[in-house]
């Protein structure tokens, strides 16, 4: 017990010197640092598992934007998220599967890329504040919820531009309930490690 309450205050004490740190930064190298997390959005993009009855597969991208959010704050998780957009919008192939551009912005995944920049402003926005594990799950949720919210609505106008008009429940099945799962444990487990990393004991 003293030991898990040492390490928790060790965390603690070094999240908050982090936190320090960067808001101490020069906007020049918070430049650099959201950049760094845009980098590793990429390169989450690439962990791929695609599946065979919808354009949109299951990536890591999710966990970098929540751990965006968090490491971020208010003022620049949202702004890394929009570098990360974009940059490849303009062709830099760090989209899932290495695409970039704006036909790839444009397609069946591009709504799921909007929604990481408004998850990232809104965890950014909102953590800081409610430090505790419950408000951390109910915050990436609510953030994970926007993302898919986002890319059901691009997703719906991709498919109707092919003639396609699914109805809501398969528009689930190809943009959204396939990724409930691996999303709630990515949820749970940025959780985890945020509440182990920063040593916030509140439930």
């Amino acid at each position: 017990m003293r030991l898990g309450n040492g390490l928790c205050n060790i965390t603690s004490v070094w999240f908050s010197r982090y936190t320090e740190w960067r808001n101490e930064l020069s906007w020049q190298h918070k430049f650099v640092l959201a950049f760094m997390f845009a980098t590793l959005t990429g390169i989450c993009a690439q962990i791929i598992i695609p599946l065979p009855w919808t354009p949109v597969p299951i990536t890591l991208q999710t966990f970098a934007v929540l751990l965006t959010g968090v490491l971020m704050g208010r003022h620049w998780a949202g702004f890394s998220q929009m570098m990360y957009v974009g940059v490849g919008a303009i062709g830099f192939p760090w989209f899932s599967g290495f695409g970039g551009g704006i036909a790839h912005l444009m397609g069946a995944t591009g709504g799921y890329l909007i929604g990481f920049i408004v998850a990232a402003w809104l965890v950014g926005n909102l953590w800081n504040s409610h430090r505790g594990l419950a408000p951390t799950i109910i915050i990436f949720t609510s953030a994970t919820l926007l993302i898919y919210f986002c890319g059901l609505v691009q997703l719906y106008v991709w498919l109707s531009s092919f003639g396609e008009t699914p109805t809501l429940f398969e528009l689930l099945v190809k943009g959204a309930i396939p990724f409930v799962p691996g999303d709630i444990i990515k949820a749970i487990g940025v959780a985890t490690c945020v509440w182990a990393f920063t040593g916030v004991k509140k439930i």
